[in-house]
């Protein structure tokens, strides 16, 4: 049975892999590590950051969630894209 490219799950598949695929380019990799990047040196910064400074403590803390929420999104469309591809080889 062929799949219909506007089913929700098909959709899902299709745009977990174009996320996935994107990861694989220079630039996706490039944003990914970038990410990966700014969350390490403000853990690195947040460690040394004056105890005192609730300003600079948020920055920092902001820097990170930033970065992990990207991260999550990435992740998350890839697992979402997984999971419905699982769901369509089971259908089939």
């Amino acid at each position: 049975m062929p799949l219909n490219p506007s089913d929700p799950v098909v959709e899902a598949a299709v745009f977990g892999q174009e996320v996935e695929n994107f990861l694989n380019t220079r630039i996706g990799a490039y944003l990914l590590r970038k990410a990966q990047d700014q969350a390490s040196e403000a853990i690195e910064e947040l460690a040394v950051v004056d105890a005192e400074d609730p300003k600079a403590i948020r920055k920092l803390q902001n820097k990170i969630s930033v970065s992990d929420q990207f991260i999550g999104w990435l992740r998350e469309a890839i697992m979402m894209g997984e999971q419905a591809t699982d769901a369509l080889r089971e259908e089939s």
